[in-house]
Order: C-alpha cells, then sequence, then structure tokens
C-alpha cells in the first residue's frame, strides 16, 4: 500500500508540499528566471503549477485547446481533493501518480531494496525534464538525461516510464491510501484506462504570463560523489548557467544523510559566493574524518542549496557525498620470535596491506633499526641482552607485537 501519511494526515491540500511541487519548482525557476515583480512571480508559478496539473492528468477537466484559458485549470493547490473519500477521483488520480514514482524508483534502484536516495532520483529526473515544460527526456539545453541506472528517460518518459510503472504497481497487487485507515476504493483496470498522461503536447495559455530571461540558475554540477574516509577536505563543484553582472550567493547545509557530524565529518555551513562573471565555485565546507570504527558500511552526507541572491535555483540543488570505510593497514613478520646473534647482520621483513604512514618498534634492541614505512627490521645486534618483548606499531590504529630474543 502506499499511504503518505506524513504529507496528508492534518493538511488540506498537500498537493504543494509533495514529489510534483519539485517538479513544478523546476518549471517555474526555468519561467521566472530574471523576472523579480512579486505579482508576474506569483503569475509564473501558478502557469507552471497548472501545466503539470494537465501533464499528470490530476484534473480529468482540464483538457488541451488552441484557446486554453488558465481560469480553466486549478493549480495543485486549488485542486478540490477530499482525503476523507475512498472514492474521490481526484485523490485516486494524485496517488496513482505517486505509485507511478514509487514503482519507478524500486525498479531502478541502485540497491537491495528502495531508498529515499531512489525516490529522489526519480523526481530530480523527472523535474528536469519538466524545466522546458515538455517531458521529452531531455533538460532545458536540449542535454539527454538518462536515470541512475544509465537507461535514457527517451522521447515521451510519462507514457513509456511512468505510465508503464503504475501498470506494474497494479499487477503486482499494489493498492492506494490516503491515511493509515482509509483506503481507497479503485478499480485498477479504469484508472489503466483512463490514465491521462500528457507528456510532449505543447500548452499555451491564452492568458499566460510570459516567461523571463534574466536571472542565472544556480546548482550543484552534479549528484553526488564517493571518497575515502582518508581524503580529508572534499571540493564540491557548484555552477550558474551563465555568468551574471552582479555577485550572486547561495546558502548551503545539510539536509540528511547517515554519516554523523563529528565522527564521520566536519561541516560549516555558510553561503557561497560567485563574483560578477564567475560561473563556477568549489564548496570546500566538508572534511571527511578517519574514525576508528571497523569494519563499517558506507555512509553518506546529503548537502542542500538554499536561498540564493541574484540567480534563483537550478535544478540540482542536493549533493551527496558518500564516505567509503578504509580497513587499517596490517603488518605481518614471518614469526613472532627473533633470534638475534651478536655481531651477525639480519633482516626481517613482514608482509603488509593497507596504506602504512609510519612504524616504530620500542624498546628497540641496540644495533637494529626499523623503516618507518615498510616495517622491515634490519641491523647488526651489537651486545647480548635477555629475551625481551618489542613491539612494533603502525599507523593507522592497529598495533602487532613481537618477542624480540636476544642472545650471546
Amino acid at each position: 500500500m502506499l499511504v503518505p501519511e506524513t504529507s496528508l494526515e492534518g493538511r488540506k491540500n498537500p498537493l504543494a508540499t509533495s514529489p510534483l511541487s519539485r517538479i513544478v519548482a523546476s518549471r517555474f525557476a526555468h519561467l521566472a528566471k530574471g523576472n523579480t515583480d512579486s505579482q508576474e512571480l506569483l503569475k509564473l508559478y501558478r502557469r507552471a503549477s497548472k501545466e503539470m496539473v494537465i501533464r499528470f492528468g490530476l484534473n480529468k477537466k482540464a483538457k488541451l485547446s488552441k484557446n486554453l484559458s488558465g481560469d480553466e485549470v486549478p493549480t495543485l493547490e486549488e485542486i478540490p481533493i477530499n482525503w476523507n473519500d475512498p472514492k474521490d477521483p481526484y485523490a485516486i488520480n494524485y496517488l496513482t501518480v505517486l505509485a507511478g514514482f514509487s514503482q519507478l524508483a524500486s525498479s531502478q534502484k541502485q540497491g537491495s531494496t528502495v531508498s529515499a536516495s531512489d525516490i529522489n532520483s526519480i523526481i530530480e529526473v523527472f523535474a528536469k525534464d519538466a524545466s522546458d515544460g515538455v517531458f521529452d527526456g531531455k533538460d532545458a539545453s536540449g542535454t539527454a538525461l538518462t536515470f541512475a541506472s544509465g537507461q535514457a528517460l527517451g522521447t515521451d518518459p510519462l507514457a513509456n516510464h511512468l505510465a508503464t510503472a503504475v501498470q506494474t504497481f497494479f499487477q503486482e497487487g499494489g493498492s492506494l491510501g490516503t491515511t493509515s485507515n482509509i483506503q481507497v476504493s479503485v478499480n485498477a483496470t479504469e484508472i489503466l484506462n483512463s490514465i491521462s498522461f500528457n507528456g510532449v503536447t505543447p500548452i499555451s495559455f491564452s492568458d499566460a504570463p510570459s516567461p523571463s530571461t534574466s536571472f542565472p540558475t544556480v546548482s550543484f554540477s552534479g549528484s553526488s560523489a564517493t571518497y575515502l574516509e582518508t581524503a580529508g577536505t572534499v571540493s564540491i563543484p557548484v555552477s550558474l548557467s551563465e555568468s551574471s553582472s552582479s555577485p550572486v550567493t547561495v546558502a548551503y547545509s545539510v539536509s540528511g544523510g547517515s554519516a554523523t557530524a563529528g565522527l564521520d565529518y566536519t561541516f560549516t555551513p555558510g553561503t557561497l559566493t560567485f563574483a560578477a562573471g564567475e560561473t563556477t565555485k568549489s564548496l570546500t565546507a566538508i572534511s571527511i574524518l578517519t574514525d576508528t570504527v571497523h569494519p563499517e558500511s558506507d555512509e553518506t552526507i546529503v548537502i542542500t542549496l538554499s536561498s540564493p541572491t541574484n540567480a534563483i535555483l537550478g535544478t540540482q540543488t542536493s549533493y551527496t557525498v558518500t564516505i567509503q570505510n578504509v580497513p587499517p593497514p596490517t603488518v605481518n613478520y614471518p614469526t613472532t620470535d627473533m633470534i638475534l646473534v651478536k655481531d651477525q647482520p639480519l633482516t626481517f621483513t613482514p608482509t603488509t596491506s593497507g596504506t602504512i604512514t609510519s612504524c616504530s618498534l620500542s624498546p628497540i634492541p641496540s644495533g637494529l633499526s626499523i623503516n618507518s614505512t615498510t616495517c622491515q627490521i634490519t641491523g647488526t645486534p651489537t651486545s647480548t641482552q635477555t629475551a625481551t618483548p618489542s613491539t612494533v606499531s603502525k599507523r593507522r590504529r592497529v598495533e602487532c607485537k613481537s618477542d624480540n630474543s636476544g642472545s650471546g
């Protein structure tokens, strides 16, 4: 059952905070680029919202026509949805879209189970596709888009991927619910026959405001990167879609992830500034820490951009840093007992693994030395001594002990 309880319960209409709101935001960002008039921005947002209502078939009464008026189409917020009515057609339409995204995330998942990252990845790629107003498998610059798996979205992803995912969802026994207590009454066959996704037909409102084209968009240059836990400070690229004659700023902060601040990484939230004319910057606020837990799973940090000035947010506003565990180095000598003979040269060579930054031997028998990076023990004993335990220590963190016995 698909039950978006945290989004639905207690809200009159949660569509404004649904996954579709991210898609609307991407379209709005493209339409509103450079517009600073609050009234015009409101109109452009309403236009973006209404376009997505039509694209996803959320209001069957809104039909495309050559002289379509904005008054004929509600925004997401204006759809008269009733979550307490298990037969409400608007609730069924909306939950069907969510079911499709959920099924797509399952089919495109990167691990053995569906994660929040898988769902966000699906929403993000559809948001990029929606920016220019059509779902044609390309972003606003014409670059072909792919799912995280590498599969191309293709020319009509609403019909070829989302509608297919809805069909699979019901074929596999999926059901819909508005809350934990209310099961939506649906006929899967009727839903599949009535799906009215429209990804590519041009939408033109006779009374819609025109988009502006002055402000650049600010985004991460990618979506993710993986680093070893020994990486230290990492650099994350942030870019503007075009240069600006005025300085551009954007705030950044950690918004999620499985890594623990202070144990796995340090991070200082702040503001990134692009000087006039600059289009690329590096965010270096994260330092990855080497911890003492071994073995452990990879951990993630999610960074988010917000609150830009002299720019608007682009489609890639979140970035995931994955920290890979690095096992400690090992040092193994052929034997734990060394017989030292006075005035007889010796070489004691270990097998090692991992990266060793330093080696030391304590106490060091007279006449011997240890290589600080290979841990090889060499030299000529110069005196007779009783059997003395010595410890070979290597960084990082793990010690290897051996007993060195001396004889005359």
